[in-house]
């Protein structure tokens, strides 16, 4: 699957949904690290850091994978 083209909305909606949780429920689990405005205003100005996104994927249980295309 290729996200480079995929919204920070996108990807955080593709991950909610494979864990079958609400962004809400996903903003309580980071609850120390992203308030739920903040949350939602930095998806909405794709202003969404590398380290915000791998702290996402830590809570859910994924991990980012980087490879070199082919």
């Amino acid at each position: 699957m290729n996200i480079n083209d995929w919204s920070n909305k996108e990807i955080i909606k593709f991950l909610t949904s494979r864990k079958k949780i609400t962004q809400k429920e996903l903003v309580k689990m980071l609850k120390k690290t992203l308030l739920e405005g903040t949350f939602s205003g930095k998806l909405a100005r794709e202003a969404l850091k590398v380290s915000e996104l791998q702290n996402i994927c830590d809570v859910l249980g994924f991990e980012i994978i980087l490879q070199e295309k082919k």
